[in-house]
């Protein structure tokens, strides 16, 4: 199987676009070995033939394996308020005055389908007549098994964890644990596997196109294949949504960047700023402030904040600061980082409880939160921010460190044993440069010395008090 992983991970990324990083071969390669096991493929490169040969019913279980599907409903309030109170008002205004009732939208990335449902029912809040509309929503994946998923539209607690309960008691049925989306929402929106690295398409004309945090996945040839393909299909008037953490060399495309409240947007040059778009009916004609014309382009800015942050965190917050109109989750994270460098615990905190309310899987933060009231000396609170840390990213080495700290505080030698092998069983999937946080070592090899080394310690001391 030596071959496999890094002949696999090289077809996957020429034919898909998509970047295997580092922390994630230790578990693609499990993965891909049960995968050829339970097919009873025998040799080291039978999987692999098999993939190269186009056996599809084996890319869709690979695809499904290295491919991210972690979302929820409303994901980013931010997005959903600017979508609410500025975007969709303006578009529906000016679809109105053309006495054209068609809305296109295109979820691109769209996971188990959380993202285009979220837009189906917000759609229905807005538009009382929508039935007497043409919409038309799409949400497209590469993995089949995700779109089959989101076809069915029954999703877990995890999906609804920010969804008001008006609008999950007005479209969900809850039974056994499961919720159930109405049949008038799904039959709203349309589902299709789709490879965003491929440019031949033919274009559909989109009002609003959603890529949130799919591009961090990809690689840059891809990346510029589908904002090309994203370019094709947007129409005069529409807007292409990319995630926070989608950091992107923008030069090669013709569509004007905007970040407004937190949100990075694309619009077609000869389009102006929403704030700047006149709509006779609008009651709200400047509710997107057209972006400064000081500041240089926003998302090298938060890439400069974010190479700032170890470098010279004072700058960063100063930076940081300038963000003054609804900022994102991601920049409460880069204010928390900053901040806790400076040793501001107090401010941190609050910034901590900030940002999770807009996004509840950041790990960053969580982790943040549980190291200040750890350090406060609150371990019952400390446990259950590191817990939800875990929760978010199950391969977060520092926050299954603390666990072990707070379980040897609390007298559980056996417990804190347990995390702590956890923690150096993940701390040796990364790569030696890697960078922890909250931790002081000057390099990973050290971080795992010490981590063989009190783990060699603590065994003792529990074989010791066994044995009397």
């Amino acid at each position: 199987m030596n071959n496999l992983l890094p002949s696999t991970t090289q077809w996957i990324q020429e034919h898909y676009g998509i970047v295997i990083q580092q922390h994630q071969m230790k578990r693609i390669e499990v993965a891909l070995n049960r995968l050829q096991e339970r097919l009873n493929l025998s040799g080291a490169d039978a999987l692999l033939k098999a993939l190269q040969g186009g056996e599809s019913k084996i890319i869709e279980e690979i695809v499904d394996v290295i491919t991210v599907q972690e979302s929820y409903f409303f994901r980013d309030s931010s997005l959903f308020t600017l979508l609410e109170e500025d975007i969709i008002p303006l578009l529906i205004e000016k679809k109105l005055a053309n006495n054209n009732k068609v809305i296109r939208i295109w979820s691109a990335g769209c996971a188990r389908g959380e993202e285009i449902y979220s837009m189906a029912m917000l759609l229905e809040k807005m538009i009382p007549d929508s039935d007497k509309w043409a919409l038309t929503l799409v949400g497209s994946d590469i993995n089949a098994v995700a779109i089959a998923e989101a076809k069915r539209a029954i999703y877990t607690k995890a999906s609804m964890r920010v969804i008001d309960k008006e609008t999950q008691a007005r479209y969900f049925t809850e039974k056994d644990q499961h919720f159930y989306l109405n049949e008038k929402i799904k039959s709203r929106v349309k589902f299709h596997q789709q490879n965003l690295s491929i440019v031949d398409v033919d274009p559909i004309p989109f009002d609003i196109i959603l890529c949130r945090n799919v591009f961090i996945y990809f690689s840059p040839q891809a990346i510029n294949n589908a904002l090309a393909l994203f370019t094709n299909c947007l129409s005069p008037e529409g807007y292409l949504f990319l995630g926070p953490s989608d950091f992107v060399n923008y030069s090669k495309n013709p569509l004007k960047l905007h970040f407004e409240r937190g949100v990075t947007y694309f619009t077609h040059p000869q389009l102006a700023p929403a704030a700047q778009q006149q709509v006779v009916t609008s009651k709200k004609p400047n509710a997107i402030k057209p972006y400064s014309q000081k500041q240089t382009n926003s998302a090298d800015q938060l890439f400069t904040i974010k190479e700032l942050l170890n470098k010279n965190p004072a700058a960063a917050l100063k930076l940081i600061d300038t963000y003054t109109d609804n900022p994102s989750a991601l920049l409460y994270q880069y204010k928390v980082e900053a901040l806790v460098a400076l040793n501001d615990n107090i401010t941190a905190k609050e910034f901590c409880q900030l940002a999770l309310k807009q996004d509840p899987l950041n790990y960053v933060c969580y982790f943040y939160l549980g190291l200040i009231q750890f350090e406060n000396g609150d371990c019952e609170a400390a446990e259950l921010s590191f817990r939800n840390a875990v929760i978010s990213r199950t391969e977060g080495v520092e926050a299954h460190f603390y666990l072990a700290q707070i379980a040897l505080l609390q007298n559980k030698p056996q417990k804190a044993l347990g995390e702590l092998t956890k923690t150096l069983e993940l701390a040796k999937k990364l790569a030696t440069k890697s960078l922890l946080l909250g931790f002081a070592y000057d390099s990973m090899v050290d971080v795992i010395v010490n981590l063989e080394q009190e783990i060699t310690h603590l065994s003792k001391l529990s074989n010791a008090g066994e044995a009397k």
